[in-house]
């Protein structure tokens, strides 16, 4: 198992326990859906979602597109919990900054928009409390993570000849 700074065993084990009740294609457009409710204004950065209505999102094939690779990056780096490849799951991270900064309008601050998207579309699936939390513990190192990253406050540096991960921290000049 992985140990990440910030985030015990336990709650590493709550997340890897419950994952496959929220690994499936509804729940990734439920996550849109309530991050399109939550933050309306959000709508607009997707250019392919411009003028659509919420109704229509689950039809939509950007969206489902757009929500089959969300997924299958948290889908991904749970399962790199599960096993303890830390490489693996660094370099999904990196990706995602990756696929971000080419947005135009992105700001690092948005990553903490997906957070009560996120958290509300787990509540749903009637989790208990703690399982709910362990989430939360999660999406808050992971989207802590991304924003260090993107301001460049973090760099990862992945060495897959001795599969060390290095987090240098830096003011941003390194």
């Amino acid at each position: 198992m992985i140990i990440l700074e910030n985030l015990n065993d336990e709650v590493v084990l709550k997340i890897i326990k419950t994952w496959d009740q929220l690994n499936n294609k509804e729940t990734a457009m439920r996550f849109y859906h309530h991050l399109f409710t939550i933050y309306p204004e959000t709508l607009d950065t997707f250019k392919k979602f411009k003028e659509m209505k919420l109704i229509h999102l689950n039809k939509d094939k950007h969206a489902l597109i757009m929500a089959k690779v969300l997924w299958s990056s948290m889908a991904h780096i749970i399962e790199c919990l599960k096993i303890g490849d830390q490489v693996s799951m660094y370099k999904c991270i990196n990706y995602l900054i990756e696929k971000h900064v080419k947005v135009k309008y992105f700001h690092p601050s948005m990553f903490q928009l997906a957070i009560k998207p996120f958290l509300a579309t787990v509540e749903e699936k009637n989790l208990t409390y703690d399982e709910v939390d362990a989430y939360m513990e999660l999406d808050t190192w992971f989207f802590n993570l991304e924003k260090k990253k993107l301001f460049g406050f973090v760099t990862i540096k992945v060495d897959i000849s001795q599969t060390n991960i290095y987090l240098i921290w830096s003011n941003g000049k390194n």
